[in-house]
């Protein structure tokens, strides 16, 4: 045998810059006895500081078919622990006629995974040979190059004594994405449009990967194009325009049509606070041009508010219900949602103060009476005040039936009814100071409806009975319940429900 030499400066190796030192070992039956080179050295490790991997090619006859196996060797020079592999044997590729099978590693000695798998659990990469042809087996260096430039686009080719096997960097992510199935360990491109998963095998049909290579080519080229509009603007902003204004006056970046559809197509998980709240003003400022374009998605949009609004509202009631609050809790929450306590008037009303002054101050100055919520008829300006109470108010005395299997009403129950018609009685008596100190216009305690919301629905029919019996004896007051009150909710997010559902408004509706 004869050994090449690579210090010739006419051999067709010399100047390559490389990371790998090749070493050919011919070995097949039909070669053993032919003059044949088994070693060749294919350049040299020339930056140190990154480390070099030593292949080896050994051949051998495989049911008729020869087959070329690559391996590579390398000591690690990372900076916590230096691992010796020069003596084992790496299979990073192996080459039939009739398959090409890679195991990508990571070639550079200076980093921590050296010679281990790129793409995490996913450790080989298969090419089936689909009848239209046939991979080349390498017998030399220059073959070797050759069989790797027959790989698909977007798989390192020309340069792997850079590069290594794999993908080229620009479109490794979905490799990545793959390697998220921790059962996965080969990746199988077949000539076709699959994507789908047999056993431990991902199986990427060519023209499905060949969309997807393009596709990310584009969006890196388009964000190339905005990275150099923005620097652009950049250098301009603080080189030029800083300097001179007048010939160079400010510039803000312009934004791209489409933009806004764009960030829509993300998805609502990918959108941050600022984004939400860009949108709105964006609605807001074109609310007058889409009542003339698009009168229909505009209604259909509110429709859709009104309805998240209310999904919302309803399951915050029921988690606030599922709570042992303070009644100031309860009085806040209805502070700021008093749609919730509208639903409780057979008419429209408007909610003049929260925790109202309505009188009973004496000449020291105690007895202030405070309501929880004055409100007014808006047609007829009449009054109204609403005691809350809490969900956990006892509505009945239930520990002693009387005849019949009656309930007398609880004494908190009780009290909350004296306690809101004696703040009715001191609005009637302070009325007229009282409007005329706080300014307030059209209204009138004509006959100052009462309301009180306390407790829960009772359980058993006699309770039901009781409860009723006493309520709506109670003429000068309403009581209902917290439960009532979220089922009026309930209802009403129904019935908005069933007619977006079948909403189909004409063009010109508004």
């Amino acid at each position: 045998m004869t050994k090449l030499d690579n210090s010739n400066p006419s051999d067709s190796t010399q100047g390559i810059q490389n990371q790998f030192e090749f070493v050919e070992a011919w070995d097949t039956q039909e070669n053993a006895e032919a003059d044949l080179p088994d070693e060749f050295s294919f350049g040299q490790f020339n930056s140190s500081q990154m480390g070099s991997a030593r292949l080896t090619i050994e051949f051998a006859v495989d049911n008729g078919l020869e087959v070329a196996s690559i391996f590579a060797h390398g000591k690690s020079n990372f900076t916590k622990r230096v691992i010796d592999r020069s003596e084992e044997k790496i299979l990073v590729l192996k080459i039939s006629p009739q398959l090409l099978e890679m195991w990508p590693v990571v070639i550079w000695a200076n980093q921590a995974d050296y010679l281990r798998p790129k793409y995490s659990n996913v450790t080989k990469i298969s090419f089936p040979n689909d009848g239209s042809k046939k991979w080349t087996v390498p017998r030399s260096l220059n073959d070797l190059t050759d069989t790797m430039l027959d790989l698909p686009s977007g798989f390192v080719r020309a340069q792997i004594h850079k590069l290594g096997l794999g993908l080229e960097r620009d479109y490794r992510a979905i490799f990545l994405s793959i390697s998220e199935f921790p059962y996965i360990d080969e990746i199988r491109i077949t000539e076709d449009d699959l994507v789908e998963i047999s056993g431990s095998i991902y199986i990427l049909g060519l023209r499905r990967f060949d969309a997807l290579r393009k596709a990310i080519g584009g969006i890196r080229r388009k964000y190339r194009r905005e990275a150099t509009e923005d620097i652009k603007l950049l250098t301009y902003s603080n080189l030029q325009s800083s300097v001179d204004n007048a010939l160079y006056p400010a510039q803000v970046r312009q934004m791209k049509p489409d933009a806004l559809f764009e960030l829509v197509k993300l998805g609502a998980e990918n959108r941050t606070s600022n984004d939400r709240k860009a949108a709105l003003n964006v609605v807001r400022a074109e609310s007058k041009e889409l009542v003339k374009t698009d009168p229909a998605e505009l209604l259909k949009l509110r429709t859709e508010i009104e309805l998240v609004t209310l999904d919302e509202l309803i399951r915050k009631f029921e988690e606030m219900l599922g709570k042992k609050l303070k009644e100031s809790q309860w009085q806040n929450f209805f502070e700021v949602n008093p749609f919730i306590l509208s639903l409780v008037f057979a008419y429209p009303i408007f909610k003049l103060r929260g925790h109202a002054s309505v009188g009973g101050i004496r000449i020291d100055g105690s007895g202030e009476k405070i309501t929880d919520f004055l409100f007014k008829n808006i047609r007829t300006g009449n009054l109204a005040l609403i005691e809350i109470k809490r969900p956990d108010t006892t509505l009945l005395y239930t520990h002693k039936a009387y005849r019949g299997g009656l309930y007398r009403p609880d004494g908190e129950l009780c009290a909350s009814v004296t306690q809101v018609l004696e703040q009715r009685f001191q609005l009637q008596t302070d009325f007229i100071s009282k409007a005329y100190k706080s300014n307030l216009q059209n209204v009138h305690p004509y006959s100052i409806h009462c309301i009180v919301i306390a407790g829960i629905t009772p359980e058993s029919l006699d309770e039901k009975k009781s409860f009723e019996l006493f309520r709506n004896s109670c003429k000068d007051v309403f009581i209902v319940t917290f439960d009532e009150t979220l089922a009026k909710l309930r209802e009403i997010r129904r019935v908005m429900g069933e007619q977006n559902s079948g909403m189909n408004m004409p063009e010109t509706a508004l």
